[in-house]
């Protein structure tokens, strides 16, 4: 199994669905089947409903804040369930979600605040926001507009790609910003005013927190070893380690060396690893064989013994080894597929950089820049 690295539910993944980008993983085959292409963009701009600062703009009452919460927890699950599915059947899928969640919005919100709500996803979308049919239409864009903006936005997003970072900043703030200028200049002063009515009052979108699932919680654990029985929601305020394993899998054991000089470099700060061990064959679902080669390799961390494969079909893995990172509100923020070693992978430089970020982050209010 190749190792790359899933920016998950950060803005450096989700937002570059938003934008039409393709994934920033490290490296990309030259060419691939035609049924592995990627599918047209999707569109999770709805999900920054969950946002605090989206519901102090929109002076949501607790009654709104409870259900807004219930609804997008009920979908989070399915949503990243569904991430591992060919493009294509990903995008049918998250469509389908996603427009289940607006219909229920439509339920929410009073029709002033669904209006609002509709000016801050126009401002999350950046310059493709132009391009948005209800924008385009609005602003009355000619053939030969579109078409300039349309080079204009994937120009800008080329510019993302190869410098490897997304900021999601207001579509009419800084001019400075590469491409906003260019396409101010291609709309009519009449078209200007325009689309700063369809932006509506400002909103400094750069601070809202990333585009994430809230990761699943355990479930069904056979065997807890090394500790007692945990929930994620109890580990609230620690970044978690979560990998999945299994004692006898060669591609595992190449992670050994990481695991524990991860275990190591992290014990004093508040960070939680946590082992699921799914295994592969009956021979390896013997919770005293996995405590045994748990001891042997100098494993401390808690270690879940799921036997019936309970976590990882709630997680949607399908890879061993994979480690996920969460931050400490309970998000699925990074995962990494396959082995952390290797010159060329760097994986466990890289699972360290995104430790120190998310240990840096503060629980209230993360920011949209990417690391």
């Amino acid at each position: 199994m190749p190792c790359r690295l899933c920016r998950c539910v950060m803005s450096t993944l989700w937002l570059a669905l938003l934008a039409a980008l393709p994934s920033p993983a490290p490296a990309a085959p030259q060419s691939r089947p035609a049924e592995m292409e990627e599918a047209e963009p999707i569109d999770m701009t709805i999900l920054f409903i969950r946002d605090p600062l989206v519901h102090k703009d929109l002076k949501l009452d607790a009654d709104q804040e409870t259900r807004i919460e219930t609804l997008l927890d009920e979908n989070d699950g399915p949503l990243f369930r569904a991430r591992n599915l060919p493009p294509r059947e990903f995008k049918a899928k998250a469509d389908a979600i996603l427009a289940g969640i607006e219909k229920e919005l439509e339920q929410i919100l009073q029709p002033q605040q669904r209006v609002r709500f509709d000016q801050i996803m126009l401002r999350t979308r950046g310059l493709s926001g132009f391009l948005q049919p209800a924008a385009a239409q609005a602003l009355r864009l000619t053939t030969g507009q579109r078409r300039r903006i349309e080079t204009i936005v994937l120009a800008s997003q080329r510019g993302r790609e190869s410098s490897g970072k997304w900021v999601v900043s207001n579509a009419d703030g800084d001019e400075r910003r590469p491409g906003l200028s260019e396409i101010l200049a291609v709309l009519s002063d009449e078209q200007r005013l325009t689309w700063r009515g369809l932006l509506g009052p400002g909103f400094d979108v750069a601070r809202l927190r990333p585009l994430a699932f809230k990761a699943p919680e355990f479930r069904e654990v056979d065997t807890w070893l090394n500790a007692k029985p945990t929930t994620l929601a109890a580990l609230r305020g620690q970044v978690v380690l979560i990998h999945f394993w299994t004692s006898s899998d060669v591609n595992c054991t190449r992670n050994y060396p990481a695991y524990r000089s991860l275990q190591t470099a992290y014990a004093k700060k508040s960070v939680t690893f946590i082992g699921i061990h799914t295994p592969e064959t009956e021979d390896e679902s013997d919770a005293e064989t996995v405590r045994r080669k748990a001891a042997e390799n100098k494993f401390t961390f808690a270690i879940a013994v799921d036997n019936d494969k309970y976590n990882w079909d709630a997680w949607g893995n399908q890879v061993r080894p994979a480690v996920y990172l969460v931050d400490k509100r309970g998000f699925v923020r990074f995962w990494w597929y396959g082995e952390l070693g290797g010159k060329k992978t760097n994986g466990e430089k890289i699972l360290r950089a995104r430790l120190d970020a998310l240990l840096a982050e503060k629980t209230g209010q993360a920011t949209t820049k990417a690391n």
